[in-house]
């Protein structure tokens, strides 16, 4: 999977539940040894155009996340007088959607026909869901509860799940919508020589946008 296809399947408007993966936009391998968890792989972004170093992990919401795991093997526990499955810690990377590049960040291609500077930014948000409230039927006033919702820009509906529990057999679904974020971008070009840079354009992108940018080294 390309980072463009992962891109898209990250940014949906609406989700029914929440977008998050192991596969990610930059190539870290999935697991690291111990203590080298923030080093990147030589070809580190090798295949997009602009310079991305791993300090952008936060703005492209990559995060090392702890797992644990069986082994296979068993050991005495003292305390419960059992055999119990012996575990082990590990970390993966982690890809999510909510970008986050800020005012003041400068990034360069890398052939320097071309240097960004974000002048204003405000975060992407992620589309979201939850299930707010159980009911063992379903409430007399569900419809009014759901325009309610919907009056909030958001998206509601109620289902029933016949194997859950007595009390939950109802459920209230709401969905919130993705906010891309803000990016006010200002574009450089080279003048009389690879160092010294001149004003091109003033982009008012999305954060998504901006991402896409940057993997393919096109503007919006």
């Amino acid at each position: 999977m390309n980072a463009l296809t992962l891109l898209k399947e990250l940014t949906p408007e609406w989700v029914e539940k929440r977008v998050g993966t192991s596969r990610i936009l930059l190539p870290y391998s999935k697991e690291m040894p111990e203590g080298r968890y923030h080093l990147p792989l030589e070809d580190y972004a090798q295949n997009w155009p602009f310079k991305m170093e791993s300090h952008f992990n936060t703005a492209l919401d990559i995060t090392l996340q702890r797992r644990e795991r069986t082994t296979g093997e068993k050991y005495w526990d003292e305390d419960e007088k059992k055999l119990k499955p012996r575990k082990e810690i590990y970390y993966v990377w982690v890809q999510g959607a909510a970008f986050d590049f800020r005012e003041g960040y400068t990034i360069e291609r890398k052939d320097r026909e071309l240097l960004i500077q974000i002048q204003k930014a405000s975060p992407a948000a992620p589309a979201g869901a939850e299930t707010k409230s159980s009911w063992e039927t379903r409430p007399e006033d569900w419809q009014e509860m759901i325009r309610a919702e919907e009056d909030q820009g958001k998206r509601a509906v109620f289902y029933e799940n016949p194997r859950a529990p007595e009390g939950e057999r109802w459920k209230l679904r709401v969905m919130t919508k993705r906010n891309p974020g803000f990016a006010r971008v200002q574009i450089y070009v080279p003048d009389n020589g690879p160092t010294i840079w001149k004003k091109d354009q003033l982009l008012d992108i999305t954060q998504d946008q901006l991402v896409r940018m940057l993997i393919t080294g096109e503007r919006p």
